[in-house]
């Protein structure tokens, strides 16, 4: 058999020249993969928000908009933002937040000292201390973060001030539950209904009940 030999200015023989095409072939796939792979990954989206989680709610870093019931949290500490839309839960979990939310089927507030005002949340609840809340209506709100401020123009279903040293202003609640100490509570309007385990705490209403159904604390002060 005849062997030939192939130098370096030599063309492929014809049994090469298909593998060649073959390998390039698949290079090319390869870098195809990968160029289609790198564009559809999750992009910022140049509104100061991260694109969403698969497996937690949306990062809120400056103003942005909620899709229909859509789940939000702010962690970054001393964040500012306006939040507009039907927002689902919304989370502060950090410090010295400041931001204004519309509307949130549920605000949970567990940074200290952040800084809430809003129109109608239907469930609140607040363990991060010196909050300070400002709303029209809230359904349900549960305290727990000491020092912590709640301003209502209109009223608040549910309220149970378990903390110390907070304050309520609102014209109406039809119930209130007060374990915590040193509370402040004044209302412009109806109290509907009261009870209280905590001490020295201070309750001021129009009408409604004219006194707690139970009080099993010492040193509180109604005046009605």
């Amino acid at each position: 058999m005849t062997r030939t030999e192939l130098s370096s200015g030599t063309a492929p023989s014809s049994d090469a020249a298909p593998s060649s095409r073959a390998a390039r072939a698949a290079v090319a796939g390869l870098l195809l993969v990968l160029t289609v792979a790198g564009c559809s990954a999750p992009q910022a989206s140049g509104t100061g928000t991260t694109a969403p989680s698969a497996t937690g709610p949306r990062e809120i870093t400056a103003d942005s908009t909620c899709s229909d019931d859509e789940d939000v949290v702010i962690s970054a500490k001393s964040t500012s933002a306006v939040l507009t839309g039907q927002c689902g839960t919304v989370t502060l979990s950090g410090a010295e937040v400041r931001a204004n939310i519309d509307s949130a089927k549920k605000l949970v507030v567990t940074g200290p000292g952040s800084a809430v005002i809003g129109k109608t949340w239907d469930a609140v609840e607040t363990t991060g201390a010196k909050a300070s809340l400002n709303a029209d209506e809230i359904s349900t709100l549960t305290v727990s973060g000491a020092d912590t401020t709640v301003t209502l123009s209109r009223k608040a279903g549910k309220v149970t001030l378990a903390a110390d040293g907070g304050s309520l202003n609102a014209h109406e609640v039809q119930s209130l539950a007060v374990t915590g100490d040193r509370n402040t509570v004044v209302l412009s309007g109806a109290l509907s209904g009261l009870t209280v385990s905590g001490d020295s705490n201070t309750f001021n209403w129009s009408s409604g009940v004219k006194l707690p159904g139970s009080d099993t604390g010492k040193d509180n002060t109604y005046t009605r």
